[in-house]
């Protein structure tokens, strides 16, 4: 029992590394033992069975999932099943004896609940609880999504241990689990009702079809776009939490810890770092930034626009977004990104795009390519576009393929620097352009540009104490968020056909 004891608290100890979670896979700390009826060490019941894979849980580890009522409706419950350590927050309308009884009465014989097996607030020493949160609470999905599948999720839509209420008025309520963050990574196909009641209940048809499209989108394995939009529209007690639930249901390898005392801004920031490619490049093309000289659009922004561009379908190339230090993971400064691509020699917008390019349709853009022997002005044809693109500055298009469409950054080029001991060009994002592939791929063959071009994206003040053209910048800036505000945008976010 020590050995076993001691290998899984060396894991526990090594997940962590620097400001980041390098073991996103980690096993739970805690587990409900609903027959003796008291919270224990996860290595207690994980010695007796025999896991397939390091990464698995035991197959007899239940889990439940709930949404919680509101302060008003739940008291804090000292009790010798978690041996007195902190308060368990409860509906004032239930038990936890009655949520025991439940799950014992559906085979369950031991379960993770969070106000149980993850410590909670009003603890005799609250830094604790905040070390232990720094793992637990990133980690939490883990709990529920990893393998084997099929464990049952015992879930109480209308708070934990609540009667089973299906009406329209219910369902609406920002407290009920449909409209809660951190219940979309606790949505499983192996799902069982909590609370259920011998009451007839008409509105079921309704609701389950609801819930059925929720499983059968978070079931799905291409959801990045899906998940990033249903992540903004749902309720949360701290935006921290959505942040905090987008990065595990992204499929990072990593993880930033759970920091309550850093900002909102630097918190998706630090998100960002850790995405995969696909979700990375999803956001870097499709969000248009509502902070000068950002690469990126801030979390307000994220929350507040949808994004502007026709989904890309799979990216086909893998020009992705890398760090230019990949140690910047474990730090809270904004990451540095670069990216080898294929990139167009210099240009200018001989037609500026105006408002009108904020709406679907074709339009048509003239760039003019002086550094030829014969200079050439080149018409290309885009269903859209976002960012700050004006006449009179230099730019280079960097194309970035997709299976629908194509997209191609237009940057301003400030200078050079080594790269991983290449050379690489400075840039400045000012906009995204987006060209059905077929017209892309003949703008592409006209033999203005180059692959396996390196650019470094530079952000905020450094660009700005970069950048030629400051003032046309903002001024195209400023133009483009009065824009945001007057609501002349797009909103492109059904326009899918296969995500990233």
């Amino acid at each position: 029992m020590k050995d076993h004891r001691d290998k899984i608290e060396r894991r526990r100890d090594d997940a962590v590394h620097g400001g980041s979670i390098v073991d996103p896979k980690i096993h739970p700390r805690r587990v409900w033992d609903l027959r003796s009826n008291r919270v224990l060490p996860f290595h207690v019941i994980s010695r007796a069975r025999v896991l397939k894979n390091r990464n698995h849980m035991p197959d007899n580890l239940w889990t439940v999932s709930h949404s919680w009522v509101d302060a008003r409706e739940r008291e804090g419950v000292m009790t010798p099943i978690n041996r007195w350590q902190w308060p368990v927050p409860m509906p004032r309308a239930t038990s936890l004896e009655h949520v025991r009884i439940e799950l014992l009465n559906l085979g369950a014989e031991y379960a993770w609940l969070d106000a149980l097996c993850l410590r909670q607030e009003g603890g005799a020493d609250d830094s604790i609880r905040l070390e232990e949160w720094k793992l637990d609470v990133p980690t939490i999905g883990n709990v529920y999504q990893a393998q084997p599948k099929g464990r049952p999720c015992i879930t109480y839509f209308n708070g934990l241990g609540l009667p089973f209420d299906a009406s329209q008025t219910v369902l609406e309520s920002d407290r009920h689990w449909f409209n809660r963050v951190w219940t979309v990574q606790e949505t499983l196909e192996s799902w069982l009702p909590g609370g259920l009641v011998p009451t007839p209940f008409p509105e079921g048809p309704r609701f389950f079809y609801r819930l059925q499209e929720l499983v059968s989108s978070a079931s799905s394995s291409v959801r990045g776009p899906d998940l990033l939009e249903a992540m903004r529209s749902r309720s949360c007690s701290s935006e921290l939490d959505r942040i905090a639930g987008l990065a595990y249901l992204l499929g990072c390898k990593t993880l930033p810890l759970y920091d309550p005392s850093i900002s909102l801004e630097t918190a998706w920031m630090r998100l960002i770092k850790h995405l995969s490619p696909g979700p990375r490049r999803y956001i870097f093309l499709q969000y248009e930034s509502d902070v000068p000289f950002a690469p990126w659009v801030s979390w307000a922004g994220f929350l507040a626009y949808p994004p502007l561009l026709p989904p890309p379908g799979r990216m086909r190339d893998a020009k992705n977004l890398e760090l230019v230090d990949p140690l910047q993971i474990h730090t809270n400064e904004p990451g540095k990104y670069y990216q080898v691509t294929y990139a167009t020699v210099p240009c200018y917008v001989i037609s500026p795009p105006d408002d009108v390019f904020r709406s679907r349709g074709p339009h048509v853009i003239q760039l003019h390519f002086y550094d030829r022997t014969e200079p050439t002005t080149v018409p290309i044809s885009t269903p859209g576009l976002h960012g700050c693109v004006v006449p009179n500055v230099q730019y280079r298009f960097l194309c970035i393929e997709g299976t629908w469409v194509d997209f191609w950054v237009v940057v301003e080029v400030v200078g050079e620097r080594d790269v991983q001991d290449e050379k690489a060009l400075e840039v400045i994002k000012w906009g995204v352009v987006c060209m059905d592939h077929d017209r892309s791929k003949e703008f592409t063959e006209l033999g203005l540009g180059s692959s396996g071009t390196r650019v470094v994206y530079l952000a905020s003040e450094e660009a700005l104490s970069r950048s030629q053209h400051v003032d046309e910048y903002m001024e195209a800036f400023n133009k483009a968020r009065e824009s945001r505000r007057a609501g002349h945008m797009p909103d492109c976010r059904h326009h899918s056909h296969n995500h990233p």
